[in-house]
């Protein structure tokens, strides 16, 4: 090869290759990448000139001290079969290989090129020029990993025989970071454009699959409240490995590792835990963390099947795109949670009972909730101004509110609006001003329909003065009280009674200050019962409570209520009572005379009974026929049984009626007595608890009892016992009274005949039940006698049920 003799001649070839003669365009005028490829062109021939001329200008010892040090990758390659003589520290710095692996081997048998392509150029440079100069390749390194290049080769000499000199500088660096320029540039585009969370995390797959060796991921998003992991998007995973990582608990290897904030990377087999399904193929792995404002929001799961581990260029090139999305995260649900409030805010106005709206400085709306359209009937709100809205009038009342709203006064009207079939409707309206960086800038408002209340209240009025009318024209004294115990209006009569100046001097007030001069309700009000119940609640006014020279005062308070039922107050009326109370007093003083004379009455028919009795027991005394004593005392045991009605009457509260249990009680130990039933061992069992019997009742009901029970004890044990007799009593149907009147005695005999029988006491009971109580008798007599007697209850009489 022809070297040139001087530096200048050097130069001024490679000016001349570079096109920068004095008749060629000034060096300003060139581009940017025709100046970087002529500066890598120059780089190349400075650096082959400088070898070239080393070999040839200066000893061997200085060729090799350069060929050493150089940091650039230098080769010494024979060109008959491309076989590397000699490699420097900057080739294994570069490619990975130590001299003693490169050395005797060709670029095809260390597989250096990355494609067929790469190699294709050079070979066709060295061919075309002699020379190749600063080619921009890539290439592979011992690991796996690609590297970027700018190659230059020469043909030289060395001890006779062909060779290549070629220095490769590398450009990986600058080539991944222009790479990963690129990449975050179209990546924050992309980003920008995206309107959702699964467009953006898409974005975010598509540029991590740029960086060399990453071919397949996924983008999980963390909860906020649970802290789970969910799934976003994902591409190169199959649907079943998918279906089966879609999800992973707070409580995971997969979502601590995450929560630990920090990158990791590894192996699939050695990150992945047992519960994690194989998937077959995949080598390096990588778990990157995003994380916004101190909190983990998403994570970005990558991997890869072309190599075991992820290179370091490549972990910052992820890591890059990683802390991309965490600010469109927070964009996105900035965005989210703003469209999420306007929604709100128009699902809340358009459901507010009333009108609502927003205007700008000009008056304009800019904002009508859909109540306005549909009560107004406006079609076209926003835009529009009072004039072009409502009539001048209307719209000078409005335009008027509005400047002192914007004025900064928050403010209070009502007036009426024609509604949309032109029917005048009253508004309470709230204005208030809208400020933005200090000032006012809007007019806010809300309206709300008060006709019905203004109607009402009208109504109220015009109800208030008749009421007053008829208050004035009541005998009583009247007041009409709100719930609050405020006096809304009161009658002349009542002003009179609690000695008030005027009728001001009450409305207004409490009532319980104005009339008694207490501070809270009185403790005897009537009123929050009639409030509560909704009823008419009455009392008798104390003596101390006004001052009536003696007279008795009745206050009747009802509740009052509006058209829908309502109660908002309540009326009090105070009647003079002293004449009913008097009435009442006399008729119970006569009530009292007439029950002692009755008692009295009841008293003397038991002592004339008691009287005929002791008659009868004198008699006997003188008669010897045991048949006619017999006789005898029946006779003063039935007499007895209807005194004991007498004396039960008269001892009793109520004269009215007897109780059939206490009567029964009392009658049967009389007659056990008489009889000696308790010597006899006989037992006796009364159930007859809560039974009345009516004054009409009792008498015949006592002999029959009396009958049936001196029956039991003289002819159901002949033997003279042991025994029982049972009595029980009860309410069927309420109008039934039923008696069961039974023994365990041997029965009466099969043969008789209640109709033929002689016996005094059984004919009684059968005319007694049926003539005196219009009832029935039945008679049973297996296992004993048994006696059931069914009659009308009087009307009121009623079993009392027995306390729970």
């Amino acid at each position: 090869m022809k070297i040139p003799k001087s530096r200048n001649e050097l130069f001024a070839s490679l000016r001349n290759r570079l096109g920068i003669s004095g008749d060629s365009r000034p060096e300003s005028k060139l581009t940017y990448e025709e100046l970087e490829q002529r500066v890598q062109y120059l780089e190349g021939q400075l650096l082959g000139r400088r070898f070239a001329a080393g070999l040839i200008w200066e000893t061997e010892e200085m060729f090799r001290a350069a060929f050493l040090e150089n940091p650039d990758a230098v080769a010494l390659i024979r060109r008959k079969d491309g076989i590397l003589l000699d490699v420097n520290p900057g080739f294994t710095s570069l490619l990975q290989y130590e001299p003693a692996q490169a050395v005797g081997k060709t670029a095809d048998d260390l597989k250096t090129w990355v494609t067929p392509k790469d190699r294709k150029n050079f070979m066709s440079q060295l061919a075309e020029k002699g020379q190749v100069i600063a080619l921009e390749s890539r290439f592979r390194t011992r690991d796996g990993e690609v590297v970027h290049g700018l190659i230059s080769a020469w043909p030289i000499d060395i001890h006779g025989e062909p060779c290549l000199l070629s220095i490769t500088r590398d450009l990986t660096e600058r080539k991944r970071a222009e790479n990963m320029l690129g990449i975050q540039r179209d990546l924050g585009l992309d980003l920008s454009e995206a309107r959702d969370l699964r467009q953006a995390a898409d974005h975010v797959l598509k540029a991590s699959f740029k960086v060399h060796g990453i071919d397949c991921g996924g983008v999980y998003v963390v909860d906020a409240i649970t802290g789970d992991l969910n799934l976003v998007t994902h591409a190169g995973l199959p649907r079943q490995f998918v279906s089966r990582v879609k999800h992973f608990d707070a409580d995971s290897p997969q979502a601590r590792i995450v929560a630990r904030g920090l990158p990791v990377y590894g192996l699939h087999e050695d990150m992945t835990g047992p519960e994690t399904p194989e998937w077959g193929g995949l080598r390096a792995m990588a778990v990157i963390p995003v994380e916004y404002e101190g909190g983990i929001v998403a994570a970005i799961n990558l991997g890869s099947h072309s190599q075991d581990r992820i290179p370091e260029s490549a972990r910052r090139a992820i890591e890059g795109i990683a802390a991309r999305m965490g600010g469109v995260i927070a964009r996105l649900e900035a965005e989210a949670s703003l469209a999420e409030s306007e929604e709100r805010f128009a699902t809340f106005m358009d459901l507010l009972p009333g009108l609502a709206f927003m205007k700008d400085e000009t008056g304009q709306f800019i904002y009508a909730n859909r109540h306005m359209s549909e009560r107004l009937g406006r079609k076209k709100w926003v835009g529009g101004s009072m004039h072009k809205l409502f009539d001048k009038k209307t719209a000078d009342r409005f335009v008027e509110e509005d400047a002192r709203a914007l004025a900064g006064e928050t403010l209070e009207t009502v007036g009426s609006i024609p509604d949309k079939d032109g029917v005048e409707r009253v508004y309470r309206t709230f204005k208030f001003p809208i400020v933005r960086e200090g000032k006012p800038r809007m007019v806010g408002g809300i309206g709300v329909d008060i006709t019905r209340e203004v109607e009402a209240e009208k109504n109220l009025r015009t109800a208030l003065q008749k009421l007053r009318a008829v208050f004035n024209t009541f005998p009583g004294g009247v007041h009409v009280v709100d719930k609050d115990f405020t006096v809304l209006d009161i009658s002349d009569r009542l002003i009179e009674l609690h000695r008030l100046p005027n009728r001001e001097a009450a409305i207004g007030k409490k009532c319980y200050k104005v009339y008694h001069n207490r501070k809270s309700p009185c403790p005897v009000c009537t009123m929050p019962a009639a409030l509560s119940t909704q009823r008419l609640v009455t009392r008798i006014m104390a003596a101390d409570e006004i001052e009536t020279r003696g007279a008795t005062f009745k206050v009747f308070t009802h509740p009052i209520r509006d058209d829908a039922g309502v109660v908002w107050g309540a009326l009090e009326c105070m009647m003079d009572v002293s004449d009913i109370k008097a009435a009442e007093q006399k008729l119970l003083v006569a009530l009292h005379e007439k029950e002692m004379l009755l008692k009295e009455v009841h008293h003397r028919v038991k002592n004339n009974m008691q009287v005929i009795s002791a008659l009868l027991t004198l008699q006997a005394a003188k008669l010897s026929d045991e048949n006619v004593n017999r006789a005898f005392r029946d006779c003063q045991n039935r007499i007895k049984a209807m005194a004991l009605v007498h004396e039960t009457l008269y001892k009793a509260e109520n004269l009215a009626q007897i109780s059939l249990g206490q009567y029964v009680t009392i009658l049967a130990r009389s007659l056990f007595d008489a009889y000696g039933a308790h010597e006899k061992k006989i037992a006796l069992s009364i159930e007859a608890d809560g039974i009345t019997l009516a004054v009409d009742q009792a008498v015949p009901c006592g002999m029959i009892i009396n009958e049936i029970l001196t029956n039991s004890l003289k002819h159901a044990f002949p033997n003279g016992g042991p025994g029982s007799i049972n009595f029980s009593a009860r309410i069927v149907a309420g109008k039934v009274l039923e008696m069961i009147i039974e023994d365990d005695g041997p029965g009466i005999p099969d043969d008789y005949d209640p109709s033929t029988s002689k016996s005094l006491g059984i004919v009684l009971v059968e005319g007694l039940v049926k003539n005196q109580l219009s009832g029935s008798v039945e008679t049973t007599t297996d296992k004993g006698t048994r006696f059931l007697i069914r009659f009308p209850a009087a009307t009121g009489v009623q079993q009392e049920q027995p306390h729970g």
